[in-house]
């Protein structure tokens, strides 16, 4: 009995020694939670320390944000958004009062200055938020499904893991805001501005982007764009390797000067029209994709591209590296290959005669 008591004091000792140190020091107390018959008060102070502890290094991650979002030179709403609602909306005051995390559901937000805001986990689940100053404010894990946030500013926003799927972002400002994670399926982001946007594993899957500009934007990690309107999208130096889910994806006149598509999946995707000039396509997948009418010209990288089934009609690889590129199937009619480098044309269909070899 005397030793238990003397563990319980031991263990008590080192809580106090610890207080709110970091993790490596309740670390150090897993073995007194794992010595048998120990005093079920010490394992609940352990318990609880421990819970503090997460809870603490949570604040300090919103602290830190708030703290980077008050540095930024986050400028005025850019003008390119659109015009701005200058009637706010009539729930503001109550929910500004409310503690973290918000709710306020349907609620009219139309032109609120939220700007910096700590709004994590808030729930805006339909909210009307056109128009709304949200520069800098922390959305993180925030319930936006189906929420209107058409020209809205959210530059330098944090939006990781919000639920964003059928929300409306026409127009939004959305530049060097931060998506990981974020679900954006469905959602509506006709001409909004992505420029500078992480978007690491976002699930974008049937989102609207016809005409936004992603420019530079970060979308690698398994992004899953399947099925989303991209047409007219602007994706010059977008990064789009790892894996990036396009099948079946409208790229129809898409600008993709420059982008990194390595080891994409773009089965079936439309990408007639579409500018492809310096992109690098190695080890992509492209089977039965149309690309009719592409431009695929100065140097484009296909090494080991699966071209299977593909429509190329008309498409211009002029000096394309297609090095142990699957062709089988594509179609190659009036297709400009001039200059083009390892080619395997074996199984091709309608390649023009004059790049067949004797």
């Amino acid at each position: 009995m005397l030793r238990y008591i003397c563990l319980s004091l031991f263990a008590l000792l080192l809580l106090t020694a610890c207080g709110g140190s970091g993790g490596s020091d309740l670390d150090k107390l897993t073995v007194v939670e794992q010595t048998p018959n120990i005093d079920a008060t010490v394992a609940t102070a352990v318990a609880a320390t421990r819970t503090a502890n997460k809870e603490s290094s949570a604040d300090d991650k919103i602290q830190q944000k708030l703290e980077d979002v008050a540095k930024l030179d986050t400028g005025p709403i850019n003008s390119e958004v659109g015009p701005i609602t200058t009637e706010v909306g009539n729930d503001l005051a109550e929910f500004l009062h409310q503690t973290i995390p918000k709710s306020c559901q349907q609620c009219n937000l139309a032109g609120a200055d939220l700007a910096g805001a700590d709004l994590s986990m808030a729930n805006l689940m339909g909210a009307d938020l056109a128009g709304a100053d949200l520069r800098g404010a922390i959305l993180d894990d925030a319930n936006l499904s189906g929420a209107n946030l058409s020209n809205a500013n959210l530059r330098f926003a944090y939006l990781e893991y919000a639920n964003l799927n059928g929300a409306i972002l026409t127009e939004a400002y959305l530049y060097n805001a931060k998506l990981t994670g974020a679900d954006l399926e469905n959602a509506n982001l006709t001409r909004a501005n992505l420029t500078g946007a992480n978007l690491t594993r976002a699930r974008l899957a049937g989102a609207n982007l016809s005409n936004a500009d992603l420019t530079g934007a970060d979308l690698t990690t398994g992004v899953n764009l399947t099925e989303a309107n991209l047409t007219g999208a602007n994706l010059t130096g977008a990064d789009l390797t790892t894996g990036v889910n396009l099948t079946g994806a409208d790229l129809t006149g898409a600008d993709l000067t420059g982008a990194d598509l390595r080891g994409a999946i773009l089965d079936d995707a439309n990408l007639t029209g579409a500018n492809l000039t310096r992109a690098r396509l190695a080890g992509a997948n492209l089977s039965n994709a149309d690309l009719t009418g592409a431009d695929l010209t100065t140097g484009v990288n296909l090494t080991e591209a699966n071209l299977t089934g593909a429509n190329l009609t008309g498409a211009d690889l002029e000096n394309a590296n297609l090095t142990r590129a699957n062709l089988t199937g594509a179609n190659l009619t009036n297709a400009t290959l001039d200059g083009v480098t390892g080619a395997d044309f074996t199984g091709a269909l309608n390649v023009p005669e004059k790049y067949l070899k004797d």
